[in-house]
């Protein structure tokens, strides 16, 4: 009989959608049953799956996005309870032998009453077990504190961002206690707390102690949308590199024609995705825009990616052995680059002090100087040696069978 395994996806990036669909497509179909909850925009991805979808409510896109920016809560108290009952309404229908989610924070809860395994997908940045760290002063362009250069805030970090993690976590908090469950008491394990947590990175990019059994590196999870024709690969001129340009959907995005723009003397063809917004403000040689590209062939082709550097693509760039220059605009974003950074396979621009100067600079850097291309080798190297896909199935075999 085949074992039920459903998977939660939260609606808020495209990240937190494609990542448990990359996993749920690595179990063999002959031994499992896959049931996927998601929102209405994410079923399309679904089709030709085989993966049993559940209609799953969440909040939009640009609420949470405006929560990140403006530093409260994405979720409140009333969302939260909605989203306890939804999910044990679905849970109860399933009858899972595991559920695993993405960025769905209340099956902390939910999973827990309905007693069913749950295992958490998450980043290595926000394990609760990394050391007490300085976190970077994150995107101000929407906040009073743009008005105060980095240093200062940055003084006053490990004051600020406590009372900054408090305040997100506040609602969660009391939805746990509500339920009978301990209160958080960090950021981090709000954002990972779970029968089993399961990483998304490699070991080595954080300084870790040793980590519970529970708490288990998958690697890197890649993944590029589906059915998407090969005309970006038409005519690339040879005696050139490629540039691949993307800011995702979590990425500020108004800095596209202000990156292109810094670009137009650049030797290299921009291949850029998510412009078609932009593509009618200017006619720019190099460059070629579409709505969407599969970001795993790109970056295999490109040698240098420019994005948001968060950890969807960033990770995409360092498997293929790119260097990547992070333009984040969130905290998360800060994080996955700034190890990227120490590593020497890439490079950080602040988002809120944008400058057509020193993307420049960056390019140049990474285009030119070897041990940033070196570095992206590296580590690339180290991504291959855990396969994501691979680690999961093994997960999954040996908690149900």
């Amino acid at each position: 009989m085949k074992r039920k395994v459903l998977f939660f996806s939260e609606g808020v990036t495209l990240a937190h959608l494609a990542r448990p669909l990359v996993l749920a497509d690595a179990l063999p179909r002959e031994d499992y049953e896959i049931h996927f909850a998601c929102s209405a925009e994410g079923k399309p991805l679904l089709e030709g799956s085989g993966f049993i979808h559940h209609p799953l409510n969440s909040i939009s896109s640009a609420r949470f996005q405006q929560a990140v920016l403006a530093g409260t809560p994405p979720y409140d108290l009333e969302v939260l309870h909605r989203y306890v009952a939804e999910d044990r309404k679905i849970l109860q229908k399933v009858k899972p032998a595991l559920v695993i989610g993405d960025f769905r924070l209340s099956l902390s809860v939910s999973a827990r009453l309905e007693k069913v395994p749950y295992g958490a997908i998450a980043n290595v940045q926000w394990s609760p077990f990394a050391p007490r760290r300085r976190f970077p002063v994150a995107d101000r362009s929407h906040s009073v504190l743009r008005f105060l250069p980095v240093w200062m805030i940055q003084a006053t970090s490990r004051v600020v961002y406590p009372i900054f993690f408090s305040r997100i976590m506040k609602p969660l908090s009391e939805l746990r206690a509500h339920y009978g469950f301990p209160r958080f008491v960090s950021l981090e394990e709000a954002y990972t707390e779970a029968d089993f947590t399961l990483y998304a990175d490699v070991p080595g990019l954080q300084d870790l102690p040793q980590l519970p059994a529970n708490h288990l590196f998958l690697g890197p999870i890649l993944w590029s949308p589906p059915n998407l024709t090969n005309d970006w690969q038409k005519d690339l001129p040879s005696d050139r590199p490629c540039i691949y340009v993307t800011l995702g959907s979590s990425g500020n995005a108004a800095l596209l024609p202000a990156i292109l723009e810094a670009l137009a003397g650049v030797d290299a063809t921009l291949l850029v995705a998510n412009a078609q917004n932009f593509a009618s403000q200017r006619s720019q040689a190099n460059v070629r825009s579409y709505p969407l590209l599969p970001g795993r062939e790109v970056s295999e082709r490109s040698s240098l990616v420019i994005c948001n550097g968060g950890s969807s693509t960033a990770h995409q760039a360092i498997q293929a052995g790119v260097p990547v220059i992070g333009i984040p605009s969130n905290l998360d974003q800060y994080l996955a680059t700034e190890f990227l950074v120490r590593k020497g396979a890439g490079i950080l621009l602040r988002a809120d002090r944008f400058s057509g100067k020193a993307l420049q600079a960056a390019v140049d850097r990474a285009l030119h100087e070897p041990s940033i291309r070196q570095a992206a080798k590296a580590l690339g190297q180290v991504f291959a040696a855990h396969p994501a896909r691979e680690n999961f199935k093994a997960f999954v075999k040996a908690r149900i069978g």
